[in-house]
């Protein structure tokens, strides 16, 4: 007897009890993370984010599982090539929803083709690892649920591509999946009592240190998202004072705003020539719930032309008479024109802002006529067709203001002229996926006061005598 050996209590189990070897087996262990992991990937909660976190937290579960039994069966061992390439997707995914330009460019349908087939290869993988581990131990009578999993899936699939939308199919499919699931559960306990077990494969990094890991990239690469591609890059140059011009001292003399007229471009002047008379609107929005401070002025004028037939030079200006809270994307939506008018040529207009007590011009980021599918609140989807003006304000910029100008041709004469602009602030950067202004409004943007983004509407409607 070795002179240590009194250190020993005499009452130490030769070996330890089965719940404990049930917790540390490999094979359980990494059982356990993959049924989890396809829970959470496959089933979809559309509320509180969990449509990105639990697919998220569910593809880094499937790929701890497979990276344990990786060299068990080469099965087992394309599972975890897959569970890499399907993580590279999904996060690079998550990180491009944290930019505007997700709102911007939507994705084709080969990409979502992609994620199918990668989500099925993973299935088929899958069901052959179980298949050869089954071969390799004596028990009768094992379940056949991972087998079935593709033939699931496809049809899962076929149903979302045909559009099926029968809630009696939803439960029968999730409640299928749901058992295969338990089955493959109980198989797995049923195969680590028969006394298989497995060594998991080496890795230099720990499991959990893997997943601090990817929480980490994952989290910066948000960070990014929203720090850097938040906003619009915008070419912002210095412009010297307007010239008083004839013109000008015309429209001046009509009634025309001189803060407006002062911002408007020479050849917006130029097309204001010839002005017969100028009718004018203000107003003036707190763009903030429970104030009413005024921080948005909108300014509509309509200076009637010469000529047959009648012809009206629209302009819509906005003014921020206090900086916004943030500085992400903004948007000027000109709504249709009244039944009996159209444009002639093309929607012009500019920003303008102090940088250093210098002025500044910039051209909008994006300006043109887009037809697009409105989320209405009573209709549905609705097409409509609407000028769209998108910016971003600068950083460091004071008395950002900008406007957009039009000229209104009659096609019936006596038709009554009415021009509607909607204007839509984004009043914080808290929201996920990242929408534009432009996208905001399309889809429904709160009124004043709620929300992400905040939406007002101007109108200007001179009479015909």
């Amino acid at each position: 007897m070795h002179e240590q050996d009194w250190m020993l209590p005499e009452d130490l189990p030769a070996i330890p009890p089965e719940d404990i070897v049930s917790e540390t087996s490999p094979w359980l262990h990494a059982m356990r993370r993959i049924i989890v992991g396809l829970a959470l990937t496959s089933i979809t909660l559309n509320f509180l984010l969990l449509q990105y976190i639990l697919p998220t937290v569910g593809t880094v579960l499937l790929l701890l599982g497979f990276r344990s039994l990786r060299r068990e069966n080469r099965a087992f061992g394309f599972c975890y090539v897959i569970a890499w390439v399907r993580g590279v997707f999904l996060f690079g995914s998550l990180m491009w929803n944290a930019t505007i330009y997700s709102s911007q460019f939507t994705a084709d349908g080969w990409i979502f083709a992609a994620a199918a087939g990668l989500q099925l290869a993973q299935l088929i993988g899958f069901a052959v690892g179980i298949e050869t581990v089954k071969r390799k131990v004596d028990v009768p009578n094992l379940s056949n649920s991972a087998k079935w999993l593709p033939v699931w899936y496809i049809v899962l699939c076929v149903l979302t591509l045909m559009g099926s939308e029968l809630s009696l199919v939803a439960v029968i499919l999730l409640a299928a999946y749901i058992g295969m699931l338990v089955s493959l559960s109980h198989l797995a306990e049923l195969v680590h009592t028969a006394g298989y077990s497995v060594r998991a494969a080496a890795v230099r990094i720990s499991d959990s240190a893997l997943a601090w890991i990817l929480a980490g990239v994952l989290a910066l690469g948000l960070l990014v998202g929203y720090l850097f591609f938040g906003h619009y890059p915008m070419e912002w140059t210095r412009e010297p004072e307007p010239q008083r011009s004839e013109i000008r001292a015309e429209l001046l003399a009509l009634g025309f705003p001189e803060a407006v007229l002062e911002d408007l471009s020479e050849s917006d002047v130029d097309a204001c020539n010839g002005a017969l008379r100028v009718v004018t609107s203000t107003e003036a929005h707190p763009m903030a719930e429970g104030t009413e401070v005024e921080l948005l002025r909108i300014t509509n004028v309509a200076v009637e032309l010469p000529g047959t037939p009648t012809r009206w030079r629209v302009i819509h200006h906005f003014e921020w008479t206090a900086p916004p809270k943030y500085f992400g994307t903004e948007c000027l939506q000109l709504w249709p024109l009244s039944e009996g008018w159209a444009v002639d040529g093309e929607v012009t207009g500019r920003l303008l802002c102090e940088l250093d007590d210098t002025r500044c011009t910039a051209p909008y980021y994006a300006l043109g006529s887009e037809i697009y599918t409105a989320q209405t609140m009573f209709w549905g989807g609705e097409m409509q067709s609407a000028v769209f003006a998108e910016f971003s304000p600068p950083h460091k910029g004071s008395h950002l203001r900008g406007y957009l100008s039009f000229t209104a041709q009659a096609s019936t004469e006596g038709a009554f002229l009415e021009s509607w602009v909607f204007y839509t602030h984004q009043n914080h950067p808290l929201q996920y996926p990242v929408l534009t202004a432009k996208a905001g409004r399309i889809n429904s943007a709160d009124w004043l006061g709620r929300g992400v983004f905040s939406t007002i509407q101007s109108v200007i409607q001179p009479e015909p005598n």
